[in-house]
């Protein structure tokens, strides 16, 4: 199977001095990027090669270094003069195929391109169609193959150029040179292809590599020289030139100025080009320019260069006393001992050996000479000044008017990083905190060269005075602290005005006290050890106290006792917090008028002690007064009892001393209420409930106390019931009572008692809580309903009901076909209308809703089958019957008779009874039977009615077949053919039938 390899643009390898270096006319065509640059890939497979996926596939596009094949080991990997290769395939197989393309935009410079490459294939032996196989060739814009650069190979024996290898054979490296002068301009494309056996079990695959060149004939002739020496280009097959000579090069003795030379060139392909050489000799011009680079420093460009030819290269001779011609860089740096004017010389050399010579004066300037002022450390924003400096005539006014044109600051920390910079000549420039920094200074003149100065510098910054204080309440002491800071500097002195008089020198803590409530402005000035002072002043207050002080509302036992809080300061201070302590251990709180509930009724303390604004505090402590409440303590008689219950409350409340309770309200616990000390009270419902009692004290203290589940009224049962169907009941049913009596939880109904009067006065008694009786006599029946509870509470109903007479359900049925029957309604007595339901084939639910109907059966449909009818009667009584029918099938579900024997009145083991065979052949009317005897003539058809022998009716059977003619004349022996057909159902059944008549 061939393995595609698409070359994209055509730049394959021509062989110059360094093959494996990035040809910038062809780049990465020779792999030298040890990628896959510039590169399509695609796979597919063979044969014939079809390529459908696009892509580099590693393992099948690889890139290769210098080794050897591992199956061929005496192929290389990689051709000489090569640093990389590309692998088309591998050594598996499968019936792949891979391919590499490459587009290339031809110029003058790469008309020429070169590729070698290199074949292992299996050889198994096939067809030529079925080989593993390489193929290269080269595509012009329009997608057609360029003439002759098509070249293919499959796998086997005396392939030219081919060896043999243990199962398949190998070509080494092969080059070919394409030329592509006809394509200048345009864009063409190279495409690889390897391919493994298309039958899967034998590989292929390929090398290559690639370059490009001028498509030129190269020439060595220099002025003087008495021959030339012409070469073109390599990696063609065959030359030729005009004077005869067939190698690649060729040597002119004595040329003459002009002479022309042709040379044709011809491929491995076999495509030829013609290239033209004019013998005219290379003349050599030396020159360069002189690139001013300061320090001393500058640099040489070459501008030589070469008619018919070209400049590779050069010496040269600084004239500074340097080692002459020992430097041979085309565009040289050189070094000078210093600023002055130097005599140059450059010699330029061809590639055919052709030189010139020439000597350029060089000057070198001097460089500007950089200085700057520092100004003094005081702050952290300074000013610098720059005292940098320049020659700018020289000893001989050879760099006259050079000046210094730019100023370049850098501020760094001790570590050597950017703090700021400037471009200003005399910049300002603030340092971000105190320190040692280091001053640098570049400087640049009119040339372009530079020089740097760097210079450390102590920024102490300015000093900051600075101090605290506590501001305090009128009476306490007040604490100065110095917190002055020099910023990199040392505070030498100290001077201190506190305001109200008071001068301190060089005190760094201390304590002062003001007389009076007030602000006093105070001040401190500092001076460092490098002269920077500073001063500050503050504001500092003395306070007002402020004075405590509080009412309280008396409360009762367990309520909360309120507090008003009176304290005030003097303006323009406020008091801003209190702290409350209620008695010892009782509570505290913060809040400004707070509420305590105290442990119980009595006289406690309360201190208040508030805060100003400014934290100055006062205290005060004064009595509290807690009234009693009263205490509860009640019962009631009874405690228990039925539905209504009346009972006595009883009373023991009383209050602590001297107080009395004024008011008494009663909660039942049923919603009702009562006042008094010892009411009497009726509870309508039933249940349990608590009993709730608040007393009210003269001073309007109050207590509420809830016994909870203090009474217990036994619910009265309520007496109902619930006939089955309304009150009335269908004669001779079993009459259910569904007791609807009720009673609340948790009682229940215990006991029942039953009294039932008939029509004729017959009494019926029953103690069951559901009375099931069935009654005889239809009329007009009296009911008592007597119950009571587990706690003997009663309760008694009563009612009446009517017994009513029940219909009848009957039916007749009547088959007149075999699926067919006819079913007649016979119901009697109930009452009219009836509701009817007819179940006809033991499915579910009702089939008919009518009294009288025909029904027709499924031919599967035989057997006995039960037939229920329900008759409801217009009083809801309701009757059912069932009776079973036999159903037939169909007559195609029959077997019918093959002989009709007659005469029955002869004896014997074969006699067939006519009416058995009248059976088989009564056919419904929705049925015909034809009968017609062996020469195809009609003898028999169905009618409504037939006849007996001798012509007499036979009102019994309906379309039947007793071996008659129509006519009611009996058939001869013989065999008939019968047809039975059912235009309703859908059914032909035919046959035959031998009827024989006993002699």
């Amino acid at each position: 199977m061939i393995k595609r390899i698409l070359l994209a643009t055509v730049s394959l390898l021509f062989f110059f001095e360094t093959k494996a270096q990035l040809n910038q006319d062809c780049p990465n065509a020779n792999f030298a990027m040890g990628d896959f640059t510039n590169w399509g890939g695609y796979t597919g497979t063979c044969c014939p090669i079809n390529l459908p996926n696009v892509g580099i596939v590693p393992g099948r596009h690889t890139i290769m270094n210098p080794g050897t094949d591992p199956i061929v080991p005496a192929l290389q990997t990689v051709p000489n003069g090569f640093s990389q290769s590309a692998r088309l395939g591998n050594s598996s197989s499968g019936a792949q195929a891979e391919a590499l393309e490459y587009s290339l935009n031809v110029t003058a410079q790469n008309s020429l391109f070169i590729y070698e490459f290199a074949v292992v294939m299996q050889d198994p032996g096939h067809s030529v169609t079925q080989q593993p196989r390489f193929e290269l060739q080269v595509i012009d814009p329009f997608g057609q193959v360029i003439p002759c650069t098509y070249y293919q190979v499959a796998a086997g024996n005396g392939i030219p150029g081919f060896q043999s290898y243990s199962g398949g054979v190998w070509r080494n490296w092969a080059r070919v040179g394409v030329s592509l002068a006809s394509y200048i301009g345009q864009t063409v494309t190279i495409q690889a292809k390897t391919g493994d056996c298309s039958l899967g079990g034998h590989y292929g695959y390929g090398y290559l590599v690639a370059d490009c060149a001028p498509l030129q004939i190269d020439i060595q002739y220099c002025i003087g020289d008495t021959s030339a020496v012409l070469v073109a280009p390599a990696g063609f097959s065959s030359y030729q030139w005009s004077n005869g000579v067939t190698g690649p090069t060729v040597v002119v003795t004595n040329p003459q100025q002009g002479q022309s030379l042709n040379c044709v060139i011809t491929s491995a392909s076999g495509c030829t080009a013609t290239l033209t050489a004019v013998v005219n000799p290379i003349t050599a011009f030396a020159g360069f320019d002189n690139i001013f680079m300061c320090d001393d420093m500058s640099l040489m460009s070459d501008t030589s260069y070469a008619l018919n030819g070209q400049i590779t290269k050069w010496a040269w001779d600084y004239g500074d006393g340097s080692p002459s011609f020992q430097d041979s860089a085309q565009n040289p740096m050189h070094l000078f001992p210093g600023p002055g004017t130097y005599n140059v010389t450059q010699i330029a050399i061809s590639s055919a050996g052709c030189r010139d010579t020439i000597t350029l004066p060089v000057t070198v300037f001097p460089k500007p000479e950089s200085n700057l002022l520092l100004p003094d450390p005081c702050g952290l924003t300074h000013s610098f000044t720059s005292l940098a400096t320049i020659d700018s005539l020289g000893s001989n006014g050879n760099w006259a008017g050079n000046t210094i044109i730019s100023h370049a600051w850098n501020f760094l920390d001790t570590t050597g990083v950017q703090v700021g910079a400037s471009v200003d000549t005399n910049p300002q420039f603030t340092f971000p905190q105190p320190g040692y920094y280091d001053i640098q200074l570049v400087v640049t003149d009119s040339l372009g060269c530079t020089d740097t100065i760097t210079q450390p510098f102590l920024s102490v910054g300015t000093p900051v005075a600075d101090f605290t204080f506590s501001e305090f309440c009128e009476g306490l002491v007040t604490p100065f602290a110095d917190t002055s800071f020099a910023d990199g500097d040392t505070i030498t002195a100290r001077l201190w005005d506190l305001g109200d008089g008071t001068l301190l020198n060089d005190a760094l803590l201390f304590d002062h006290m003001y007389l009076n409530p007030g602000t006093y402005n105070a001040q401190l000035i500092i001076l460092t050890a490098n002269n920077c002072p500073d001063t500050t002043v503050y504001p500092v207050t003395v306070f007002p106290n402020p004075v405590a002080n509080f009412t309280v509302d008396s409360a009762c036992s367990g309520d909360a006792t309120n507090f008003i809080n009176l304290s005030m300061v003097l303006n323009p201070d406020s008091v801003t917090g209190s702290a409350w302590v209620f008695n010892t251990g009782v509570g505290s709180s913060t809040q400004t008028n707070p509420s305590q509930i105290f442990p119980g009724w009595g006289d406690y303390t309360a201190t208040l002690a508030v805060v100003t604004n400014n934290g100055c505090v006062d205290t005060v402590t004064l009595p509290v007064h807690v009234n009693p409440r009263p205490v509860i303590d009640f019962s009631a008689d009874p405690l228990e009892g039925c539905q209504p219950l009346t009972v006595d409350m009883l009373n023991s409340t009383y209050v602590p001393g001297p107080d009395t309770v004024s008011v008494w309200n009663w909660a039942m616990g049923d919603g009702g209420t009562t006042t008094g000390v010892l009411p009497t009270y009726t509870y309508m419902g039933d249940g349990t409930f608590s009993v709730t009692l608040t007393a009210i004290t003269n001073r309007g203290c109050d207590t509420t106390v809830t016994v909870p589940n203090l009474i217990t009224v036994h619910p009265k049962p309520n007496a109902d019931y619930a006939w089955a169907n309304t009150s009335d009941f269908c004669f001779k049913e079993t009459l259910f009572t569904d007791n609807q009596s009720t009673v609340n939880a948790p009682s229940t109904i215990t006991n029942y008692d039953w009294y039932v009067t008939s029509p004729s006065n017959i009494l019926y008694n029953d103690t069951n809580e559901n009375f099931n009786h069935v009654f005889p006599e239809v009329g007009s029946y009296d009911v008592v309903l007597y119950i009571s509870t587990e706690k003997g509470c009663l309760d008694t109903t009563t009612g009446t009901f009517n017994v009513l007479e029940l219909p009848v359900a009957d039916f007749e049925t009547e088959p007149f076909c075999y699926w067919i029957n006819q079913f007649t309604d016979q119901t009697t007595k109930g009452e009219e209308p009836y509701n009817y339901q007819w179940n006809i084939d033991q499915t579910p639910g009702a089939d008919y809703f009518v009294p009288n109907f025909e029904h027709f059966y499924a031919d599967s449909t035989e057997g006995n089958i039960p037939v229920v009818l329900s008759i409801t009667d217009a009083f809801g009584c309701r009757h059912d019957t069932t009776k079973v029918i036999e159903v037939k099938g169909a007559p195609d579900d029959f077997d019918f008779p093959t002989v009709l024997v007659l005469n029955p009145e002869i004896q014997g083991n074969d006699q067939v009874q006519i009416e058995d065979l009248s059976v088989e052949f009564n056919i419904c009317v929705d049925y015909e039977l034809f009968v017609y005897n062996r020469w195809g003539t009609l003898v028999f058809k169905t009618q409504n009615t037939t006849v007996q022998e001798g012509g007499i009716p036979d009102e019994d059977c309906i379309a039947c077949f007793r071996g008659l003619h129509q006519d009611g004349t009996e058939l001869t022996n013989g065999v008939y053919h019968y047809i039975l057909k059912s235009e309703k159902r859908d059914i032909t059944k035919q046959g035959f039938i031998s009827i024989f008549k006993r002699q």
